[in-house]
């Protein structure tokens, strides 16, 4: 599980990690901010840095009805690419996890990623996960929530669907 640590919060917002990003979605998430795009309802298990043989989802989340959806994290501000990337590495781990036999009757597959900053790249990010049957959740920029996290500012909310 990726837990907080001093150094998650003091970097700069250009350079922040990934796990700020998870970090925000687990906060929104104990403070009752469940997102409907990803079918989250509070009766959740959601597993943080869960490992494949292939790699590590940023998020898991098991739901009540025997269902999951793998969610990777991706940092916008590194750029359309990089984040696209997610595309392919959540149909990795979900394809993975959908193997296991008896582990779920259904998997989802999600990209969750922080604004690259210009709206026309944030919106191809949206169609290309709507053409590769992936669900999109889009955060505000990095830079953004860094200042959220370190500042403390309860006044943002999280993305609402």
């Amino acid at each position: 599980m990726v837990s907080p640590s001093s150094d998650s919060y003091a970097v700069p917002a250009v350079r922040a990690v990934e796990s700020t990003l998870v970090l925000s979605f687990l906060a929104a998430e104990k403070l009752g901010a469940h997102d409907s795009a990803l079918g989250l309802n509070g009766r959740e298990r959601i597993v943080t840095e869960m490992a494949f043989r292939f790699g590590r989802a940023d998020i898991v989340i098991f739901h009540d009805d025997g269902s999951a959806t793998v969610v990777e994290a991706k940092d916008g501000s590194r750029g359309y690419n990089h984040v696209l990337c997610g595309i392919g590495q959540v149909g990795l781990y979900a394809t993975q996890l959908a193997m296991t036999k008896g582990a779920v009757t259904k998997v989802r597959r999600a990209l969750m990623w922080t604004s690259t900053g210009d709206a026309w790249l944030d919106t191809l990010i949206v169609v290309a996960c709507e053409q590769a049957g992936v669900v999109a959740v889009e955060w505000p920029t990095m830079a953004a929530l860094v200042g959220v996290v370190t500042n403390g500012s309860a006044k943002w909310q999280p993305p609402a669907k």
